[in-house]
């Protein structure tokens, strides 16, 4: 979440109001890496 952070300001500067777009898209993109791996550690409770 750190790096998205630090990503917003060059984003939103190159891509002007579509960068608040990519800033969306990468969040989303982790919240499904977070969501596979919670899943993975839940069925597998080793």
């Amino acid at each position: 979440m750190g790096l998205a952070t630090m990503a917003s300001g060059p984003l939103f500067g190159q891509f002007g109001s579509r960068g608040h777009l990519l800033m969306g898209v990468m969040s989303a993109a982790g919240l499904a890496g977070a969501v596979q791996l919670y899943s993975q550690t839940r069925l597998d409770p080793a």
